[in-house]
Order: C-alpha cells, then sequence, then structure tokens
C-alpha cells in the first residue's frame, strides 16, 4: 500500500495542490498529515485527493483550531490532537507533529514513527521491509525529503 506523508503544508495552497496532484498520479491508497495545515483553506485543497486524509495538528494549528476540526469533519478528514495511532496491512504507525512528543513512546510498539515540525521525518523499526522487501516509503514536503533509520 502505497502512503502518501505531507506536512508542515503552511497554508501554501500552491504547494498543497501540486502535492495532491502527485499523490493522486502515484495512486496512493492514503495520507497522513503531520501537522502545521493553518487554516481551513488548505484543507479544501486536500479535499481534491483521491484518498483519505488522516493526520494531526500542529503548533500553528492552534489560532484556527476550531474552524480547521470543523472543516475537517465537514470532508471526512480525520485529524487529532498528537499522538495519532494508525494500524494499516499489519503496520503500527505513529503520528505526532514535534519530535519531542516521541519522548518516552516506545518505539518498538510502532513500526512507523512520524513527524512534522520543519520537516518530516520517519523512524522505521529495525524490521520494517523484511517479510515484504518491496515495501517503500516516499517521503515529500513540499521539496525537503528525509528518511532516518531507528
Amino acid at each position: 500500500m502505497k502512503i502518501g506523508i505531507v506536512g508542515d503544508t503552511h497554508n501554501n495552497l500552491k504547494n498543497v495542490s501540486r502535492l495532491v496532484d502527485l499523490f493522486n498520479q502515484a495512486g496512493v491508497a492514503r495520507v497522513i498529515h503531520t501537522g502545521d495545515v493553518s487554516q481551513p483553506k488548505t484543507l479544501d485543497v486536500f479535499a481534491n485527493l483521491s484518498a483519505p486524509l488522516h493526520g494531526v495538528w500542529g503548533n500553528n494549528d492552534h489560532g484556527e483550531f476550531a474552524e480547521l476540526e470543523s472543516r475537517a469533519q465537514q470532508l471526512g478528514f480525520q485529524f487529532c490532537m498528537p499522538p495519532l495511532e494508525l494500524s494499516w496491512h499489519k503496520r503500527r504507525i505513529l503520528v505526532v507533529h514535534d519530535p519531542l512528543e516521541l519522548d518516552g513512546i516506545a518505539a518498538d510498539h510502532h513500526d512507523l514513527l512520524l513527524h512534522g515540525h520543519g520537516a518530516v521525518w520517519a523512524v522505521l523499526s529495525p524490521g520494517f521491509g523484511k517479510e515484504q522487501p518491496e515495501e517503500m516509503i516516499d517521503l515529500c514536503d513540499g521539496g525537503h525529503r528525509g528518511l532516518r533509520p531507528a
């Protein structure tokens, strides 16, 4: 299953529109947002995704939190305050915004840890991909790419 991962979009509607196009072209099954959507109109652009959107709120979402939460619900998006725990295809995924929110979280209880706050990063568990070597993760947040081992 292809998963699109994005974060820190900060209401950059042009970049969000391009990311939506890229995710749709790639045929991702789901998209995860690691926080800092910033304004409800950004969610309106994400409404053009062909895949469901899941995510967490970031520190820059607090100013318009009520409006963001309402719009996300209207559009059928699953957003919450961090952490967000997902379980897809026998993989446990934990999503936070700030990497400090990972403090005290046992990495061995999750296959994939995602955080934003400046760039999107993934921390893979040591066994990730061994059962299914074709598994791949692409991370893209408007120009930055990052992947670091556990």
